[in-house]
């Protein structure tokens, strides 16, 4: 059985809830302190992609 994806679009709020889960993983996001061995793990390309404003869906 082949899946389908589609696209929908996040419902209102999504973005902000979406942003503040992802603002919880802060030695994710976040330098843990200067020098950089500990710069944060997620590059902003992956972050946008957590907080986009549509949902992609596989069926």
């Amino acid at each position: 059985m082949a899946s389908r994806r589609t696209s929908r679009t996040a419902p209102p709020g999504a973005a902000a809830r979406k942003a503040a889960a992802v603002d919880r993983f802060v030695s994710q996001t976040r330098p843990l302190c200067d020098g950089d061995e500990n710069a944060a793990i997620l590059p902003p390309e992956e972050l946008a992609h957590h907080t986009r404003a549509f949902e992609v869906v596989f069926r």
